[in-house]
């Protein structure tokens, strides 16, 4: 029984068909890209990872190809592409990542994304691409990759017409330790605009300072200006990042590594 195999090649997919222990080349495709990775779907569709140009598909054994991006050029290079055993309609792309830092916030970032500097981004607020970048939505622009914390919502997920993706640590291998340094670090961001006092502060002067943030952050006025801006501001209590500080130093050398990695600290 003859069977065809769909082959990555520096000059694109590649058909070969084995019959009777003979394989000849019965087709070539993609011609001009450089392949990385082909998956073909329970299914039969076919997925192909390029240098450059993200993914393609094909319906029809690699006869034809189409961007699934609505014909929009894809995010860059896909190193690796498979298919999850557990739900053929999910595929995940493997590429290489480099963690970038020193933008000033959440819309700088997202604003680096629009301009193409910035493949993804992990601060995604919905009311802030609503309101700066409401064709993201229009256009399918962005996908969810995966989540930590807590689960995207479903009004996120239905403005993408998109499905829950993994938790992080569903698709990333990360031990124990790297797991709960990710998780201390993420938790700290919390707290990313702190304001400090000197150790010799009154006891009372520190009291008025904490209960005028905590009045201001609940203020109708401040909570109606901070919506305009997207911004979902809140009050960060002290006690709150004492644990959290504490955990930290029980840490080997890998958890603080790590880090370091992830706040480009190294």
């Amino acid at each position: 029984m003859a069977e065809d195999l769909l082959l990555a090649t520096d000059a694109g997919v590649v058909t070969v068909r084995s019959d009777a222990g003979k394989w000849d080349v019965t087709s070539s495709s993609l011609a001009g890209w450089s392949v990385t990775d082909v998956a073909v779907s329970p299914s039969g569709r076919a997925f192909a990872g390029t240098r450059g140009d993200g993914v393609w598909t094909s319906d029809d054994a690699g006869e034809t190809w189409q961007r699934p991006n609505r014909g929009r050029k894809g995010p860059g290079k896909v190193q690796c592409v498979t298919v999850d055993p557990h739900n053929p309609e999910r595929v995940y792309l493997g590429g290489p990542m480099k963690v970038i830092t020193g933008y000033g916030g959440t819309s700088e970032m997202q604003a680096a994304v629009d301009r193409g500097e910035l493949d993804g981004t992990p601060a995604c607020d919905f009311s802030l691409v609503q309101g700066l970048f409401p064709e993201w939505l229009e256009n399918d622009s962005i996908v969810p990759l995966y989540w930590w914390d807590i689960p995207i919502s479903q009004e996120w997920l239905d403005a993408l017409g998109a499905t829950q993706p993994p938790n992080i640590f569903d698709i990333v291998s990360a031990t124990q330790e790297q797991q709960d340094a990710f998780q201390v670090g993420e938790a700290a961001e919390d707290f990313i605009r702190m304001f400090i006092l000197s150790d010799d502060t009154p006891p009372e002067i520190l009291q008025a300072w904490r209960a005028a943030f905590k009045a201001t952050v609940a203020s109708p006025e401040f909570v109606e200006k901070a919506a305009v801006a997207g911004l979902n501001a809140g009050y960060g209590d002290p006690a709150d990042l004492e644990p959290l500080l504490k955990r930290a130093e029980s840490f080997t050398s890998e958890g603080r590594d790590f880090i370091k990695y992830l706040y480009g600290l190294d």
